[in-house]
């Protein structure tokens, strides 16, 4: 039988299971209401949080409305289906999804796994012999890998433990910038007080050798070494020994760490060229750490604010297809797009009943379960217009079918209106009006450079809006490029040529039927 496997703050394991016989009548809910078939008390869950279902021969999880959402392996979802050990998060509570029985030994496995990371920490044992201390300084680097908060932190604490055991009198560890220089990152000097314009005296000759042909080198007298013969600066600089390696990982090279000695040949071993690339290759990875920790802030930033007007799956393809540079673009372009307009029906008159707090109230939620409609459909939300609604289905995004989702989402938003109405005060109550239209658009960043948003302007969106003024109370209207491709998926009435505020020429008009 499947079931879940319930991880609590602060609670043991508890399994639940799950019968897929009674998922095929009834969906089994998870919520803080007593009727739901799990009750959660957490103060994150919902009344009815989610619920999951058994269809197609495969358990579907849906949310339903949830406040704060629910996750699935850290990803916001609003219907998924389930495979073998997915992990769902709601509030503070994690379930483990499993298609099969768990014997009792298996579920006692699985809360053994969950323990403090203190019972696992090892301290670091103590070496005396040279090739033991080798081992320590990646030992070391490892830790600060690990833990080191940025990437300075970590180069500097490479550099140190470089110097503990490697003989060199100076030390350099560059990267590459965007334009491909050597930029010096930390400069160490065996010496103490010498000064940053002489330790920045290096072999470019080595440096560059090293990155064109991708080696790591070791040099134990440069100026007679046949390889770096026309190296003018190690003349110059009188550079005996000199090892060097990239910072690589993959096929890509960040920098390289450079170390020399200028009174000493046959400084450096083979020992220490194999440390160094090791060495190298670690900081190469905090270096590839610290990238896709840059990259996931910015998609977290991105996200947020993409997350307000678009939805999750919509947001999610945007960030995906940006990073695969599949040129997804806010940038100003010309595209059809189909605009849904819907406001209240006497608006005003409403607000003068009510008082503010019970109006916002009103409209909070009406805007919430309008939003979760659009979304559903794979529409945007481009603006809030006192009590309208401007949504886009085709932009930034298209789905190939936006008219035919801006329709069965003004349908389900009537239905949902419905609901919404059953469930407040009689006085409250009200209809509103939708219009729809399709056409070609001017769509991207539009305004100044103190205050940019993304939308659409154009014609099309002009007699969206006017559809939605002549709309009756709880009417959806369309236009005629809407019409003709959402023909025969839907009921629709010919209202015939109307004239609308502003144009010139009468516009085709038709009724979608509920």
């Amino acid at each position: 039988m499947p079931n879940l496997l319930l991880k609590e703050k602060n609670k043991p394991i508890k399994k639940i299971p799950l019968n897929m016989d009674g998922l095929k009548k009834t969906p089994f809910k998870v919520g803080r209401l007593p009727k739901n078939n799990l009750v959660l008390t957490d103060s994150k869950i919902s009344r009815e949080h989610f619920q999951i279902t058994f269809a197609d021969k495969r358990f579907l999880i849906e949310d339903l409305k949830s406040s704060n959402g629910t996750f699935v392996n850290n990803q916001r979802v609003q219907k998924k289906f389930l495979q073998e050990g997915d992990e769902i998060r709601v509030g503070e509570n994690i379930l483990t999804f499993h298609e099969n029985e768990l014997s009792p030994g298996e579920v006692e496995k699985a809360q053994e796994i969950i323990r403090p990371l203190k019972d696992f920490q090892i301290d670091a044992p103590s070496y005396d012999k040279k090739r033991d201390q080798y081992f320590f300084i990646l030992y070391q680097l490892g830790k600060t890998l690990i833990s080191a908060p940025n990437l300075n932190e970590l180069l500097e604490a490479a550099m140190s433990l470089i110097f503990q055991v490697i003989n060199a009198e100076r030390g350099i560890l560059f990267l590459l910038n965007e334009k491909g220089c050597l930029t010096p990152k930390v400069v160490k000097h065996s010496q103490v007080g010498r000064i940053v314009e002489e330790e920045l005296k290096f072999s470019s000759t080595i440096t560059q050798k090293v990155i064109e042909e991708r080696v790591s080198l070791i040099t134990s007298d440069a100026k007679y070494d046949p390889r770096l013969r026309t190296g003018e600066s190690i003349v110059q600089y009188n550079i005996r020994s000199a090892l060097c390696v990239p910072i690589w990982e993959g096929k890509e090279i960040f920098g390289v760490i450079y170390l020399d000695h200028l009174l000493e040949n046959h400084t450096f071993t083979e020992d220490n060229l194999e440390l160094l690339t090791a060495v190298a290759n670690l900081i190469a990875l905090g270096i590839r750490q610290e990238k896709l920790r840059e990259g996931n802030k910015k998609d977290a930033v991105l996200r947020s604010n993409l997350e307000r007007y678009l939805s999750p799956d919509v947001v999610t393809l945007i960030l995906q297809r940006s990073r695969e540079l599949e040129g997804v673009t806010l940038e100003i372009q010309e595209k059809e797009v189909t605009i849904l307009f819907s406001d209240i029906k006497d608006f005003a008159s409403l607000a003068e009943r009510l008082k503010p707090a019970e109006v916002a109230s009103l409209l909070n939620g009406y805007f919430n379960r309008m939003t979760s409609v659009i979304f559903k459909y794979h529409g945007s939300i481009n603006k809030f217009i006192g009590d309208a609604i401007m949504a886009l289905f085709g932009a930034p995004l298209s789905q190939e079918n936006d008219a035919q989702m801006a329709v069965q989402a003004a349908l389900e938003m009537l239905r949902e209106l419905q609901f919404y109405n059953e469930n407040i005060d009689e006085r409250k109550r009200f209809s509103i009006r939708l219009g729809i239209n399709t056409g070609q658009v001017v769509a991207g960043n539009i305004g100044s450079q103190s205050q940019m948003e993304y939308t659409v302007i154009g014609d099309a969106v002009n007699i969206a809006s006017r559809l939605e003024s002549i709309a009756k109370p709880n009417q959806i209207l369309i236009g005629e490029n809407t019409y003709e491709r959402i023909r025969g998926q839907f009921k629709v009435q010919a209202l015939g040529s109307v004239p609308l505020r502003g144009k010139k020429i009468k516009i085709g008009v038709y009724e979608v039927l509920q």
